[in-house]
């Protein structure tokens, strides 16, 4: 799916102060415009030529570069939601059968971008990182960032700050290990599984998700708005730390214990993916935890104040105390 062409009816729209999504029905297939948010301070990357190779791709998931159109992207794809839309909004969903296998895929085909792909000379460090260290040293945000800064302050303490802006400077500039070109934000986000066309008369859900869709194999990866460079241990370790999110906060009740299981899962089948034996464990958790207080930060910054940032920072901690490690599935670290 390489072509664009006019889009069609508009089905869906979201987004905040730092990415903005307009998702329109295109033929079988959709259209998923992305926009930088009015707060978001810088224009999505430059995508090298060798990452259009139709050939990337691994485990049945396809890297998806997008197409420039101005400051937007347009991405063509098989269906209107993300993974991590369908994960929050339906936590007893069909799709987890789906979830190991698609991040199996995504594993390959890091791995497989990491060993092919050589990074710009003049590639800058991963955005995300640099925003969040940013944002430890000054505080500067509007007012709900800066309400994060002085809580975050207080509740790490000084001891547990300066561990984590030193692994800010590990993420991005480890002299240890080769750099590579990096994906830059591989998140649940921006991963559409391919899906099937659901039974004639199948009700509309709640929300935007549509009930009774069979899962279909493999999915696109949308990359390309912050491609950077650094060690591989980056595009892994924020996913990770987001699969840790996603069990730790978002399914806590009893009867929600069976999603974060396949999150655990889903983790050790990244790792399978790419080849653990050539990732630095230890990076790899920091990492981890330096996704979670980016999404504290970006949430505050560019969407709003919650309640539930308290429990993101007590999260941090736990992250923080065990050098990352408590992101990791647990036959990684035996």
């Amino acid at each position: 799916m390489t072509r664009t062409g006019t889009p069609g009816a508009l089905v869906d729209s979201f987004g905040t102060g730092f990415l903005v999504t307009r998702v329109f029905r295109q033929g079988d297939d959709y259209l998923w415009v992305r926009t930088p948010g009015p707060r978001r301070g810088n224009r999505f990357t430059a995508i090298p030529e060798e990452l259009r190779d139709p050939g990337l791709a691994a485990g049945g998931v396809a890297l998806t570069p997008g197409t420039p159109v101005g400051d937007d992207r347009h991405y063509l794809v098989g269906a209107r939601f993300s993974l991590a839309l369908l994960m929050a909004a339906q936590p007893a969903g069909p799709h987890w059968t789906e979830l190991a296998p698609l991040l199996r895929g995504v594993g390959e085909l890091v791995r497989r971008v990491h060993d092919t792909v050589s990074p710009a000379p003049a590639a800058e460090p991963p955005r995300g990182t640099e925003r969040l260290r940013r944002w430890m040293a000054t505080g500067e945000g509007a007012a709900p960032a800066g309400d994060l800064h002085r809580l975050a302050v207080r509740k790490l303490g000084r001891e547990r700050w300066d561990r984590v802006l030193g692994w800010c400077d590990g993420a991005v500039a480890d002299g240890s290990r080769e750099r590579v070109l990096l994906l830059g934000g591989v998140t649940l986000g921006g991963l559409v599984p391919a899906r099937t066309a659901p039974p004639a008369g199948t009700p509309a859900a709640a929300g935007r998700l549509v009930t009774g869709e069979e899962p279909a194999a493999g999915g696109r990866l949308l990359v390309g708005e912050e491609l950077a460079a650094g060690p591989p241990e980056y595009d892994l370790g924020w996913t990770l730390g987001e699969l840790f999110e996603f069990g730790a906060l978002h399914w806590k009740a009893a009867d929600q214990g069976e999603p974060a299981a396949h999150c655990a899962a889903a983790a050790r089948s990244l790792l399978d993916g790419y080849g653990r034996e050539h990732l630095d464990l230890d990076l790899l958790g920091q990492v981890a935890l330096l996704r979670v207080l980016t999404h504290a930060h970006d949430f505050a910054a560019y969407v709003a104040w919650t309640d539930q940032l308290h429990e993101y920072l007590d999260l941090a901690i736990s992250m923080i105390d065990t050098d990352g490690t408590a992101a990791l599935p647990h036959d990684t670290l035996a």
